[in-house]
């Protein structure tokens, strides 16, 4: 959210709040502390001006009930019903905020209406009220509780200024409790453990004199037990269930990169901020075979993530985590199950994208554009074949870029395996851009991967894969590569590293001395 929104944000909530409140000619100071907490827990909060303006506008329906003095008991409670029943069944994400915000309001009313609530007993109303939006705006819309040094600092200031206010008889003691809100708030993204603990409690002993502790110490529970991490959004299938939650408690998902045939892509942030790739694996395959439960795949997603956590290259992307469940929760009950604590690896995320998206874009690419991207390749292959390990399913969907489109890495090396005695069989690899060995179900062997990085290259300069064509049984159009421009050593490399002989491919080295001449 950037700066102009969270000033947008912030303003809606006071403006709804505020304006109200001085209409319904609340203490001026009681408002100005007031004021201070909603516009905190809108910064630190809401993500997005729609989640504010709900916040903002809980706050007036609760400000107006200071003035109210009608009795639609039995309509409030009709009207909570129905909202309540309807929220529960609808998964568009602003009306359930709206229904949820709604049912805060009328929740609040109808107690004030049945009980002519006192000032004090009202603030604490408000108080939860302002939490339950939060709360709301932070499950259905947020990547994580904005906590830095200037707003725990501000957050505290104003509780600390509410307190002594209220000592001096110069505001209501009740406003302490809606400044003990973003001062709580404050203290979850904290990573002091000293303050975490330690500013709750004394906020808690300086409000005993003024006969609020208890509801001090229920904002704060309310708070500190509230604002967890929703794991995933229950009535909708997978990935979209992990969209805009938490993938197992530590990721919040904030979009879906792409779907394989074996898993899920999906752009994840960790509570610092920083953006990740998180490749989930499935729990099942397009023909309904179990992978995520079944214990042997398990297994062989682990070890080959696992060894993939081992290579540390510039030109491959980086695997941070791998994550299997725990043997005693596997194979998986239910789908809520699989939900809840799925297998995934955490990578490194290229923001320009991957070379399929990009030639979707743009078509064929110039020579000396294929040219550099081909040389890129072909120096990661070589660092991962000196390593004494095959990629084995590299194709444009692998080939990633950095935001530039300048950094070129390959990725996914989830069909890649430790080459024993230089060779191995595979069973899990994309065959259009396989090798025919590969097809055949041989040994595969690291001119496999030169096959493959032809077949790219050759895709790159003429917009086209020949491989599509001869496995769906039609002819490949006839593409001379001299008429779009190619050197005829750059078209010599490209019919060698396409050689159904494996033995008569280039080597990787022939392979980047070729293109970096």
């Amino acid at each position: 959210m950037n700066l102009e929104d969270k000033i947008v944000s912030t303003a809606s909530s006071l403006v709804l709040g505020i304006g109200v409140g001085l209409v319904s000619g609340a203490p001026l100071l009681d408002l100005a502390v007031a004021a201070a907490s909603i516009a905190l827990v809108a910064i630190m909060v809401t993500g997005s001006s729609m989640d504010s303006l709900l916040v903002g506008i809980s706050i007036s329906f609760l400000m107006i009930n200071i003035i109210m003095a009608s009795d639609y008991k039995l309509a409030v409670v009709t009207g909570g019903v129905i909202i309540l029943l309807v929220e529960l069944l609808i998964f568009n994400r602003a009306i359930k905020m709206l229904l949820a915000t709604l049912l805060t309001v009328a929740a609040v009313i109808f107690t004030r209406l049945i009980t002519g609530l006192p000032y004090i007993i009202f603030i604490v109303a408000m108080a939860i009220a302002i939490y339950a939006a939060a709360l709301n705006a932070w499950r259905r819309g947020k990547h994580e509780t904005v906590s830095n040094n200037y707003l725990l600092a501000a957050s505290l200031a104003i509780e600390i200024i509410a307190l002594l206010a209220a000592f001096m008889h110069l505001i209501t003691p009740a406003v302490v409790i809606d400044a003990a809100i973003p001062a709580a708030l404050a203290m979850i993204g904290s990573r002091q453990s000293l303050l975490k603990i330690g500013a709750p409690l004394l906020v808690f002993a300086a409000s005993i004199p003024l006969g609020i502790a208890q509801y001090v110490a229920l904002t704060q529970l309310m708070v500190a037990l509230g604002f967890r991490k929703t794991t995933y959004n229950k009535g909708l299938e997978p990935p979209r269930s992990w969209l805009h939650a938490w993938l197992n408690g530590r990721y919040y998902i904030d979009g879906i990169v792409a779907a394989g045939g074996f898993s899920y892509v999906l752009r994840g942030l960790d509570e610092r901020g920083s953006v990740y790739a998180i490749k989930v694996l499935k729990e099942k395959d397009s023909r309904g075979n179990p992978l995520a439960s079944n214990p042997n795949i398990i297994q062989s997603f682990k070890r080959e993530m696992s060894n993939y956590l081992l290579i540390d290259s510039p030109r491959i992307v980086k695997v941070y985590e791998v994550h299997i469940p725990p043997d005693e929760e596997l194979p998986y009950k239910d789908l809520e199950q699989y939900l809840r604590d799925p297998p995934y690896i955490v990578m490194e995320y290229m923001k320009g994208g991957s070379l399929r998206h990009y030639l979707r874009e743009r078509g064929r690419l110039s020579v000396e554009e294929a040219i550099y991207i081909a040389r890129e390749i072909a120096l990661a292959l070589q660092e991962l074949h000196s390593m004494g390990r095959l990629h084995l399913d590299l194709k444009p969907e692998n080939i990633l870029f950095g935001e530039d489109h300048g950094v070129v890495k390959i990725g996914d090396l989830g069909a890649s395996k430790i080459a024993t005695g230089g060779y191995l069989l595979v069973s899990q690899f994309s065959a259009t851009y396989a090798a025919p060995e590969v097809l055949r179900g041989r040994q595969a062997t690291d001119r496999s991967d030169i096959y493959s990085l032809g077949l790219i290259m050759y895709e790159m300069l003429t917009g086209i894969n020949p491989q599509a064509y001869r496995l769906s049984n039609a002819s490949p159009p006839i593409i001379n590569l001299r008429d779009l421009g190619v050197p005829p050593n750059m078209e010599i490399l490209i019919m060698r590293c396409l050689d159904p002989d494996p033995m008569r491919r280039p080597t990787i080295i022939d392979v980047v001395n070729s293109l970096s001449g």
